[in-house]
Order: C-alpha cells, then structure tokens, then sequence
C-alpha cells in the first residue's frame, strides 16, 4: 500500500472550490492501521444540519458511543508508478 501522495493533495485542497469548505479526512491502510492521508482528521465539526443530529442520536442510542463505522476502499487492477489503472470500490458497515 502506498502512502497518498501529499503534495498532490494538498495542491488538490487548496484549490477553488475545496478551499472554501471546512472538511476533515482519514484514510488508513485496511491491514497495518498505518494512516496514508489525514486533514483536519481529529478536529470536531458542527453538523450542517438538524436531521444529522437526530441521526447522530439514534446511532449512538442503538449502537453505543464506542461503535465504529468502518468504510474500506479497495483497488481491483493494476497500480503503475502512483497510478491505479482498474477500478475503486468503497465499502461501507
């Protein structure tokens, strides 16, 4: 697994529109925990809407505070140099 290439990102993330959004991300390799990318990854964010709230609570009522939703990202084809040529699939619980 290689680490995300960070210059790129960053170039990525401060350009127009994303630069005027406030967001945070972690991607971490499935296997090793090891985190390939992360902005803004351990900063709270006020939701940007009444409905996320009542979500937020029935999850936490259900599952408890410690649950952890896991979304893996997988790559079926061939990686050549820094680029993946094949497909992306996002797996969620």
């Amino acid at each position: 697994v290689h680490r995300i290439d960070s210059p790129a990102v960053d170039a990525l993330l401060g350009s127009s529109p994303i630069d005027q959004v406030h967001f945070g991300v972690m991607v971490t390799d499935a296997l090793t925990g090891r985190v390939l990318l992360a902005h803004n990854a351990h900063q709270w964010f006020v939701p940007a809407s009444n409905q996320k709230i009542l979500v937020t609570a029935a999850a936490w009522s259900l599952l408890g505070p410690d649950h952890e939703f896991r979304t893996e990202l997988w790559a079926a084809g061939l990686i050549q140099g820094n680029t993946l040529e094949g497909d992306l699939v996002l797996v969620g619980s």
